[in-house]
């Protein structure tokens, strides 16, 4: 059983305070550990939050029982004793002072780099580098819809709202005119409802030709389309729920436009920004991530092989995506339908997240 000192950073004792030396053995647990520092430190306070931090390693020591030799830590770990939870600031869809000061793409390419930018679920936000007060935007991620009542959920409509709304009006995604227009009407008919008395709709002559035109629209789409998701294949590339990516097929020197779409993947030229091939999940049969050379490989029905790394973004978002959309299309629409956490996870999560 081998014994050492082992030195951990106090962050209660402030910037300057040298770091805590205390005895160890590779036996000692975790809980062990802690219990020593906050007796050397000598502080009363409620230790609760506080856990052990492994720098090097990104990682919180949060299994208290393990020891130190399970956890591999010797002399030379720098840890950090440290709260868990810390001040956020987290801006919402429609935020307007980020709305004003946040980058506009100009072109696909730019796009593709800022759609890299997603956190990764699986991992805590120190782990990615995420540090106090840093600045997060809130904004929704899978463009599948589930649960959402307007009776219980007025906050999340409104957020997809206004996401939806300033994406329109800054040009950050690609849209007809005719569903800029229709956006802009549903928007007027829904706060000309919302402001105004029952009684006044009706002697509202113009608010009765909007109706009348949104119903003819309702019923137009109707006839044209079982489904939403149908209505959506519709509309030109790049979609409102495409993300973008650059990335570059295997033995390619070419790089290319990869849109992740709910239902597909759609490659797209990055020089006219035309679709060249399209990739359905229910036609696909496996997908793999080698984390090793960062290469995504996805086999579909018919003997269709496609492999890819990517270039503006982490192999592990467009793995989350993929693994993402397909949990959505496990789920059902019943209200008994209850999530399934552990499958999100095991589908999104990868090998790095284990």
């Amino acid at each position: 059983m081998a014994a050492w000192d082992l030195s951990v950073t106090v962050e209660d004792l402030g910037p300057d305070a040298p770091p805590v030396t205390i005895s160890v053995a590779s036996d000692l647990h975790v809980g062990g550990v802690i219990v020593k520092l906050v007796e050397k430190t000598q502080i009363k306070r409620d230790w609760s939050d506080h856990a052990l931090w492994w720098d090097q390693k990104k990682m919180w020591l949060l299994r208290t029982a393990w020891t130190l030799e399970k956890y591999g830590i010797h002399a030379d770990a720098r840890l950090i004793f440290m709260p868990q939870h810390r001040p956020l600031k987290l801006d919402l869809p429609n935020g307007k002072t980020v709305i004003t000061k946040q980058y506009r793409p100009a072109s696909v390419v730019d796009k593709a780099h800022i759609n890299g930018r997603w956190l990764d679920s699986s991992r805590c936000l120190m782990q990615q580098n995420i540090q106090e007060n840093d600045r997060l935007w809130l904004r929704f991620k899978y463009y599948t819809f589930y649960e959402l009542d307007p009776k219980y959920d007025v906050v999340r409509l409104t957020q997809l709202y206004e996401q939806a709304r300033w994406a329109i009006l800054l040009e950050d995604i690609d849209c007809t005119e005719e569903e800029m227009m229709l956006f802009g009407a549903l928007q007027y008919h829904i706060s000309k409802v919302s402001q105004s008395e029952p009684q006044a709709l009706s002697t509202n002559t113009a608010m009765d030709d909007l109706e009348s035109a949104l119903l003819s629209l309702e019923v137009k789409m109707e006839g044209e389309s079982s489904s939403a998701t149908e209505l959506l294949e519709t509309m030109t590339a790049p979609e409102l729920n495409d993300y973008l990516k650059i990335f570059r097929f295997k033995g390619s020197r070419k790089d290319e436009v990869l849109g992740i779409a709910p239902n597909r993947l759609i490659r797209i030229d990055l020089g006219v920004g035309d679709v060249v091939k399209t990739w359905r999940y229910n036609n696909m049969k496996q997908w793999n991530v080698n984390w090793d050379i960062r290469q995504v490989a996805i086999e579909f029905e018919g003997n269709v092989n496609i492999a890819f790394s990517c270039v503006t973004a982490d192999c592990r978002i467009v793995h989350e995506f993929i693994g993402g959309y397909i949990f959505m299309s496990t789920r059902s629409r019943e209200k008994s339908d209850v999530l399934n956490q552990e499958l999100f996870h095991k589908l999104t999560g990868g090998h790095e997240a284990l």
